[in-house]
């Protein structure tokens, strides 16, 4: 799971100490109330033990990169680092069954960003957040411990490269732009894209359905269209030869000739929706309008939603629709 909720730059809970108990309650409880008020050392020490340095980076983060992380303990025999989410039901952070690692006192540990990682938004951040932080443990032999926690970690949210009139906060991945074919069809379109070289397919009829395949460079025979009609082109055909009878039968044959064009796309994740369930995945046209493919949370490779549509009509774009 992922993050969201607000940190200050470094927070410390001080664990137990060899002191009478009734000390270790006094401790902990005006421990409790600096936490709560915020002003703990910048540099917590028990003991020994000083947390000399802490730190992420970079923060922001772009999806599908990675963050280092790194610490600087005096006094430690044995440093833990723990990735923490944000548990939206019970509503607080809490730390992952295993530790990211065990080291050190002086130490760097680097951890990838996933590419479809989520983000939300709740009524207390004005801003999308990833849902993620880290917690530096420090122990020494004499049974003494210090915790610091790093700030949440946040995505670097793009903005979309096309207008859209939307009331929630949006948080996309940056466009990608690659060569394409595009080939309109009797009742939908198939569109290829180079970078990935995935087949887009998307019906018009009787429902705006879509999914993609990955062509595997076989050479087909799709027999002579009717008159007036085109057959599909070159990097099209064996996914459409390919494609289940329902599905062909309602594509139908190609209504023009393949053109070739410069595809932009754009993820963005639903996190800021007011209702979540998919994603959207944005797809330039040729001749300037944009399509939004919902694209459902379990694709892991963007293959396939439930629907899909425009949201503007051609060279239009001030007030797009939203369906």
């Amino acid at each position: 799971m992922w993050v969201t909720a607000k940190e200050g730059s470094l927070s410390c809970v001080l664990s137990k100490r060899k002191v009478p108990l009734v000390i270790s309650v006094l401790l902990l409880l005006a421990l409790l109330s600096l936490t709560a008020c915020g002003i703990l050392p910048a540099t917590p020490t028990v003991g020994g033990l000083r947390v000399v340095s802490f730190t992420v980076t970079p923060n922001p983060v772009e999806r599908g990169s990675s963050v280092t992380v790194t610490w600087n303990v005096t006094g430690a025999s044995r440093v833990t680092l723990w990735q923490m989410w944000y548990e939206s039901k019970i509503g607080y952070w809490v730390r992952q069954l295993s530790p990211e690692t065990i080291g050190p006192a002086v130490g760097k540990w680097t951890i990838a960003v996933p590419h479809n990682a989520t983000w939300q938004r709740t009524t207390t951040m004005d801003q999308p957040h990833w849902d993620s932080k880290f917690e530096l443990e420090a122990a020494d032999d004499s049974g003494n411990s210090v915790v610091v926690t790093s700030e949440e970690i946040r995505f670097i949210c793009h903005p979309l490269f096309f207008d859209l009139n939307v009331t929630w906060t949006t948080c996309a991945h940056a466009p990608q732009i690659t060569k394409a074919v595009f080939q309109p069809f009797e009742h939908g379109y198939m569109i290829w894209r180079a970078d990935t070289g995935q087949v887009y397919v998307l019906l018009q009829h009787p429902e705006h359905l879509w999914r993609a395949h990955v062509p595997t460079g076989q050479t087909v025979d799709v027999g002579v269209p009717p008159t007036g009609l085109y057959a599909p082109g070159e990097r099209l055909r064996e996914i459409w030869d390919q494609l289940d009878e329902d599905w062909q039968s309602v594509l139908g044959w190609a209504s023009e000739p393949e053109q070739t064009y410069v595809l932009t796309l754009q993820l963005n994740m639903t996190g800021g929706r007011p209702i979540a369930g998919s994603d959207d995945l944005y797809i330039s046209w040729p001749d300037g309008r944009v399509a939004r493919l919902l694209v459902y949370l379990s694709a892991s490779n963007y293959d396939y939603g439930p629907h899909w549509d425009f949201y503007s009509d051609i060279n239009t774009h001030a007030n797009p629709r939203h369906y």
